[in-house]
């Protein structure tokens, strides 16, 4: 019985791949990848799916604000954005690690 189920998984996860590798984007929409490094070296690129182009740009543009905030003296500025950012980065997984991260970052700001 668990070599059927180890079969059924391995060949569902098989056709997964095949199909993601051979899902056409639509109009708005891009294959996106993500590379990764194990922690004993070995690298490798992951297929994350299709993203609309809209939700790319909406990214980019919310990180280049945080990061442009940063670098000024406004904190409360640098805290709207970051807390902008992340919420939009990690939608309902958005959690206390990430207030922490730009509590740190503001407090790394220069000073006024």
């Amino acid at each position: 019985m668990i070599q059927f189920i180890l079969g059924f998984f391995a060949v569902c996860v098989i056709l997964a791949l095949v199909m993601s590798l051979i899902a056409k984007p639509g109009k708005n929409q891009v294959k996106t990848w993500k590379a990764y490094t194990t922690k004993d070296g070995k690298t490798g690129i992951v297929y994350t799916g299709l993203v609309d182009k809209d939700k790319l740009e909406l990214d980019k543009n919310l990180e280049t604000a945080y990061k442009t905030a940063l670098q000024g003296t406004d904190k409360a500025k640098a805290l709207a954005a970051g807390r902008a950012y992340y919420r939009n980065l990690r939608g309902i997984n958005y959690s206390v690690n990430d207030e922490a991260v730009i509590g740190n970052d503001i407090a790394a700001m220069r000073s006024e």
